[in-house]
């Protein structure tokens, strides 16, 4: 075996298979940053930040490829990305096929939008109504075992169960919002018992 001069390696078998393991494999970390950037940039186009804690932050983990609608159909399913606003009222005349665009003056619905408007913002609702569907998180963990039982990837069931969760604090269900004197006083009459 022969030695060069001057800190270079010998152009033996051994040290040539080294440097050739040593490029492919910094090749790779480069192509992985390359796609997590690509991943980064679809995302942002969609709308959703995947830097924020969250169903955006978990989709960004989960997803491996696709186009931007097939990204946003997703988002939009695990609640990583609010559906289109409808909240805008066309021009008259702007309806499609001629159709008219009716408003109503009935004060029992503007009471309705009130209560609604109450409830989104944390408040309770004045009318007196029940909550009659099952707590988000029951709702999310019964989705997520479902979704594993029917061959979803794990991360991706993970995904749907925040998505869901985060969905109904979002439309302001009050039973998502934390009360810690609410805790406090369940678990002092817990005691009681």
């Amino acid at each position: 075996m022969s030695t060069i001069e001057n800190d270079q390696t010998p152009n033996t078998p051994e040290s040539l298979r080294l440097a050739y393991e040593t490029q492919k494999a910094e090749r790779a970390v480069e192509q992985e940053e390359l796609t997590k950037l690509r991943r980064e940039r679809l995302f942002l186009q969609a709308g959703i930040n995947p830097e924020d804690d969250g169903p955006g932050q978990l989709l960004f983990e989960v997803w491996t490829d696709g186009s931007l609608d097939e990204l946003k159909a997703r988002a939009l399913k695990v609640g990583a990305l609010k559906p289109p606003s409808t909240d805008q009222v066309p021009e008259p005349g702007s309806l499609p096929n001629g159709a008219v665009q009716q408003t109503t003056t009935d004060p029992s619905a503007n009471r309705e939008q009130q209560e609604l408007g109450e409830m989104a913002r944390g408040g309770q609702s004045h009318g007196g109504t029940e909550v009659t569907t099952p707590h988000p998180m029951t709702a999310a963990l019964e989705g997520y075992q479902t979704d594993l039982k029917a061959g979803m990837e794990t991360e991706e069931a993970r995904a749907k169960l925040v998505g869901t969760y985060m969905t109904a604090a979002i439309k302001g269900d009050p039973r998502t919002r934390h009360d810690p004197q609410a805790h406090r006083d369940a678990a002092l009459e817990a005691e009681k018992r």
